[in-house]
């Protein structure tokens, strides 16, 4: 996951409100259809939004590159969980190759699977999107005036921001073992989980002095104090925001009729 980074984008100059609009309805439109050309016009799109937040192609391969045994699996599993009588085109309906009367491998399954996958790298990518252009306080405001409590919102909000410190941290005493010479994930199975401890541990000491730290320095910033919080600079709805809101209703309601007559099934 990415921190927020400062730009003079038109994604960062939109309200927090309006990207979380986009990125649901893009998020909407890569489940409705099923057909894995539809979405993977919304993964290019989802990658253009990227590009242009300022995020670079190998960030992007980087956050998803631990997923890529993720991504084998479901292809696989749904390749053989689908029969080809859940699907309504002939081509998806055709049949691999079959184990016995029950188990088989088929075509519409496995295009199945990669729609899933593109899915899972849309919404990857679009959330770091979002978190990208967006300033946490954006997002603590944004909470608040949908009615959820501050103590709550400022929970949410801490933990998308120290997601990204934590994941630094955890390489760090990645590359300090192994400059030890522990060997991390080698072995059995058992083997390799106990291979992990020498990164655990320091991870739970470093985790308890994070939360120390940051309840001492809210303390000291006197959190709690007053029951309504006043925002430094308030979000507002400007005109744009306004015509994007309107633009992405029409295409989630143009999706949901396209879908309705069939378009970008299998």
């Amino acid at each position: 996951m990415f921190e927020y980074f400062p730009g003079n984008s038109l994604l960062h100059k939109l309200d927090v409100r309006t990207k979380t609009i986009g990125f649901l309805v893009l998020t909407l439109l890569s489940f409705i259809f099923k057909s894995p050309l539809v979405n993977l016009f919304f993964t290019f799109l989802s990658v253009i939004l990227a590009l242009y937040s300022g995020i670079s192609i190998r960030s992007i391969i980087g956050k998803l590159k631990p997923l890529l045994t993720v991504f084998i699996f479901i292809i696989l599993m749904t390749g053989f969980s689908y029969s080809p009588t859940w699907f309504k085109t002939p081509v998806a309906q055709q049949v691999f190759f079959s184990i016995s009367d029950t188990i088989y491998l088929t075509f519409g399954g496995f295009l199945f699977g990669i729609s899933l996958l593109l899915r899972i790298i849309t919404m990857v990518i679009t959330t770091s999107v979002l978190i990208y252009s967006t300033p946490l306080d954006d997002f603590l405001q944004f909470l608040q005036k949908m009615s959820m409590p501050y103590q709550m919102a400022f929970v949410l909000t801490t933990a998308i921001r120290f997601v990204p410190t934590m994941e630094e941290k955890t390489n760090a005493i990645l590359d300090a073992q192994r400059a030890r010479g522990t060997q991390i994930g080698q072995g059995k199975f058992f083997q390799r989980i106990r291979t992990f401890v020498p990164v655990v541990i320091p991870m739970l000491v470093i985790a308890v002095r994070m939360s120390e730290n940051l309840a001492v320095g809210m303390l000291n910033r006197g959190y709690g104090a007053r029951f309504k919080v006043t925002p430094l600079k308030e979000i507002q709805l400007a005109r744009l925001d306004y015509m994007l809101i309107g633009f992405f209703l029409i295409i989630i309601s143009l999706g949901i009729y396209l879908s309705w007559l069939g378009f970008g099934t299998l």
